[in-house]
């Protein structure tokens, strides 16, 4: 057998054998902690100046979409675009009454991208539920537990008065100008009242891609 033939073995050795499986595993546990980097840089974000910046959605897409081509080998591009468009589908009437903010969205998107649509969809539940725990911790804890829910009957009541005509629009965000749901709070309360949900999307995307859920 020839030097070349040698060589093509052993490389082909590396591609399909055992080799292989750890050298991916190692490069797929490497971007996994990319995606972690990312968003515990996205919780700082958050905390500091309550914006996800976009260059950072943008940076972890394009790096979802090479983690999913070369290191997981998925070439079905629908599919990775289904796993960053669910969060966005399933929470964007919450955004259009800025009960969220466009950057939690973001950020869920490009957590999909890393994820199959199995696990995105767990995220998102997962994201929710540590979400909602956290702001019942902040309601016992600031003791505005009754106030939040006087909030959210207003908010319901108004919705409910608006619902099939035009004034609804305007309870919707255009352009950025409308509140929506945290007009109700007002703004010595916002604090007390609004939830970092970059925190709940770290705390849920480790508990997924850990495999603890």
């Amino acid at each position: 057998m020839s030097q070349t033939s040698h060589r093509s073995q052993f490389f082909n050795s590396i591609l399909c054998g055992e080799y292989s499986y750890n050298f991916c595993a190692i490069k797929g546990a490497f971007v996994i902690l990319i995606l972690f980097l990312l968003l515990i840089f996205a919780v700082f974000a958050d905390m500091t100046t309550d914006r996800v910046p976009n260059f950072l959605i943008v940076s972890g897409i394009l790096g979802g979409i090479l983690y999913q081509f070369f290191i997981i080998g998925n070439c079905r591009p629908l599919e990775i675009l289904w796993s960053a468009a669910i969060p966005v589908l399933v929470l964007f009437p919450l955004f259009a009454f800025r009960a969220m903010g466009a950057g939690d969205l973001k950020l869920l998107a490009m957590t999909g991208v890393f994820l199959s649509p199995g696990d995105s969809f767990k995220t998102l539940i997962f994201a929710l539920v540590a979400g909602a725990l956290i702001g019942l911790g902040k309601m016992l804890f600031f003791g505005n537990f009754i106030d939040r829910f006087r909030y959210f009957g207003r908010f319901a009541k108004k919705f409910a008065e608006a619902f099939g005509r035009k004034q609804l629009r305007e309870m919707i965000v255009k352009d950025g100008e409308n509140p929506g749901y945290m007009s109700f709070t007002g703004d010595k309360d916002k604090k007390k009242a609004e939830i970092h949900f970059t925190v709940p999307i770290l705390i849920a995307a480790v508990l997924v891609t850990g495999g603890f859920v």
